[in-house]
């Protein structure tokens, strides 16, 4: 880089340093640590923009700044001013960063999309080596960035999702009622567009109602993208406390208190309290050991355990399950790579430590 940007990026970057010197009790001793992780975070954040904001990018790569304190003002008219002071210096340095560091390959990168499509629309030949379908299995996160994608390649080949709804109603427009109440005070004309019919499935389902949202685009009234949906819900639950919620999910029907009498043999919901991640695969390893030896008809292939943190107690799952803890359970740990196969490939694409 040119001498100018060594000396604008010690004034546009000065405050992330001092803030990094203030955390930091012994400066010769974590200075280091804090910034590689200061790096990492860094990193993170401008690979969420690429999915959700490129947009962002496009005018930071320009050199340009995003015109953001009207629009926080108007979402939250009582934002204070230091924290509105406080977002414009962060999207200078984060501006700065990323028109030095990582615009270059970014505008590649579009270009590579756009030549793309080009082709497609120029060259009828081409779209032969496209496959003829393509099914994409239910999806956790779906950037629209990425939904973009696939529904521009729709118009070239059949793209079939399957995807896991909870509801069979539409639910895009339900919210947190907490969120609800709070938005109510500040616009009670465009609350009325949105409800809350089921508390839980809006608090705790909001990743999976913006991808359903998404997705309920293509059975609209855009001729061009215009998909087919089929639906396959359950037509029975069991009489259990797990599957009364579920049902009401699936209807969105409002709970109301007492309005299910829980029968003293139901065990579909268990809450166990545990000192430390290792006691609750302990305690998780014992259930599982009674509730296949109450059947034999069951099997450990008819389990599945979803966890939060899995890259980070995935080394007490393989002791905790192992045949030397005494209560063998095979398990399968997927969504970890494992420690060899990252020490390879990082040794094929780079250097590391």
């Amino acid at each position: 880089k040119q001498p100018e940007q060594y000396e604008q990026a010690q004034q546009v970057l000065k405050p992330l340093f001092e803030r990094l010197q203030h955390h930091s009790a012994n400066p010769a001793k974590n200075q280091q640590r804090l910034l590689w992780k200061m790096a990492e975070h860094i990193a993170q954040v401008f690979a969420n923009y690429v999915l959700y904001r490129p947009d962002w990018l496009v005018h930071w790569g320009k050199g340009q700044l995003l015109d953001m304190i009207p629009v926080i003002q108007n979402m939250d008219a009582k934002t204070p001013e230091w924290l509105l002071q406080r977002y414009s210096d962060m999207e200078l340095w984060q501006q700065f960063l990323w028109q030095t560091l990582f615009s270059e390959d970014f505008e590649k990168h579009q270009n590579i999309r756009r030549n793309f499509w080009q082709i497609l629309d120029q060259n009828p030949a081409k779209r032969k080596v496209l496959p003829k379908s393509l099914t994409v299995f239910t999806v956790l996160q779906l950037p629209p960035s990425e939904f973009t994608f696939l529904k521009e390649l729709a118009r070239y080949i059949d793209i079939q999702f399957l995807h896991y709804n909870p509801s069979q109603e539409y639910w895009a427009d339900s919210v947190d009622p907490l969120w609800l109440k709070q938005f109510e005070l500040k616009n009670p004309k465009a609350a009325a567009l949105f409800d809350s019919r089921h508390p839980l499935l809006t608090r705790m389902g909001k990743q999976a109602r913006d991808i359903f949202a998404l997705l309920a685009e293509l059975s609209g009234n855009d001729v061009s993208h215009q998909g087919e949906w089929l639906d396959l819900f359950p037509a029975y639950f069991p009489n259990t406390l797990l599957g009364q919620i579920q049902h009401d999910v699936l209807h969105l029907v409002q709970p109301q208190k007492h309005g299910f009498k829980l029968q003293a043999q139901d065990d579909s919901i268990q809450v166990h309290a545990c000192h430390s991640p290792l006691r609750q695969l302990e305690v998780l390893r014992e259930q599982l050991m009674g509730w296949l030896s109450a059947d034999k008809t069951r099997k450990p292939a008819d389990i599945v355990v979803f966890v939060p943190n899995l890259n980070e107690i995935a080394p007490l799952v393989r002791t905790v399950f192992s045949a030397q803890s005494g209560m063998f359970l095979p398990v399968h740990i997927t969504g970890v790579a494992q420690a060899d196969a990252e020490q390879l490939w990082q040794a094929i694409t780079g250097r590391y430590y």
